[in-house]
């Protein structure tokens, strides 16, 4: 019998769903800009695009690898979180002053959905460590 929560096990997935999102996007830029910003529009310093792009590989990467453990430590799921809280406000804030395409909404929404994945972990590791108690 499983015992781990439907919503746990939804959340992991989201997790999982975002480093592998992390894992894509953060190498696409790096292997083929040309087709990145026909998506997402121009960019003004090819430098920070791959230094975004990798930043976020290694956020992905390290996210799988942590989450191939029973409970991810809760410093991965603060990293995960944190990451995709700061995106999602930056893809807002700069398709409002017209800096971004509004593409980026929709990492918006996805990123705020891994947020709220973290969270669900979160709350349910503290859970479980009241009922230890």
């Amino acid at each position: 019998m499983d015992t781990v929560p439907a919503t746990l096990r939804g959340a992991r997935w989201a997790l999982v769903a975002q480093g592998w999102l992390y894992v894509v996007t953060g190498l696409w830029p790096v292997a083929h800009l040309s087709s990145f910003e026909r998506v997402t529009g121009e960019k003004y310093d090819d430098f920070l695009v791959h230094t975004v792009g990798l930043l976020l590989f290694v956020i992905g990467a390290g996210l799988l690898r942590a989450l191939r453990a029973r409970q991810p430590p809760v410093e991965i799921v603060l990293v995960a979180s944190g990451s995709a809280l700061a995106l999602a406000l930056i893809d807002v804030v700069y398709v409002a002053n017209g800096r971004l395409s509004p593409i980026y909404l929709l990492d918006a929404g996805a990123e705020l959905v891994f947020v709220l994945a973290g969270v669900a972990v979160l709350r349910a590791r503290a859970r479980d460590r009241g009922a230890d108690d």
